[in-house]
């Protein structure tokens, strides 16, 4: 489901906070998305740079058995997506992760560049109408890891969780004021 940015400015004002899984004040997109339940993300606890190329490599495995599976998921990393620098970001290219319909790029101390600028995927998400949230570290609770370490895995790796959302995600994007969330 997509609705055109146009058309629609979301209240996210009124959204109870407990369904909150993303909060982002920098992101590309507008309006409301939905039909997503997968989950892919990195593990924050088990993060490290020098394993960039690595979870490239894991996620284009995953996004291929989704692709199939014509499950669209939500993407969650550290760094630039798509960063030449495997010491900026995850080095993937849109082909390893073109099943996600929702991207997240998160800092952790060990990953903390400056958000990307739209070089990387910005021509592919915006034609495909995929929201695009970076989450900066300062941002405190910004992404509910409990809750979807909590939600049982249907893969996971050293690097890499697989989850499925009991309820379908949603997007609501207030592309005006440059806000965004991702709700349960």
């Amino acid at each position: 489901m997509v609705v055109p940015a146009e058309s629609c400015r979301p209240d996210l004002g009124s959204i109870d906070p407990v369904r909150v899984v993303v909060r982002s004040d920098t992101l590309s997109g507008a309006g409301v998305y939905g039909g997503i339940r997968h989950v892919v993300y990195v593990k924050p606890r088990e993060f490290n740079a020098a394993d960039t190329p690595r979870i490239a490599r894991e996620l284009e495995r995953m996004n291929a058995r989704l692709l199939s599976q014509h499950a669209p998921y939500l993407l969650i990393g550290f760094g630039r997506w798509g960063s030449a620098e495997p010491w900026l970001g995850i080095p993937v290219s849109w082909s390893q992760i073109s099943a996600a319909r929702a991207i997240v790029e998160g800092t952790l101390p060990q990953m903390n560049p400056d958000p990307s600028q739209g070089a990387h995927f910005f021509h592919n998400l915006a034609s495909l109408g995929i929201p695009y949230f970076s989450v900066a570290q300062a941002q405190g609770e910004a992404i509910r890891w409990a809750w979807l370490d909590g939600l049982p895995a249907v893969e996971e790796s050293n690097l890499l969780r697989h989850v499925l959302s009991p309820v379908e995600l949603r997007s609501l994007i207030d592309g005006q004021a440059g806000k965004g969330v991702i709700v349960r």
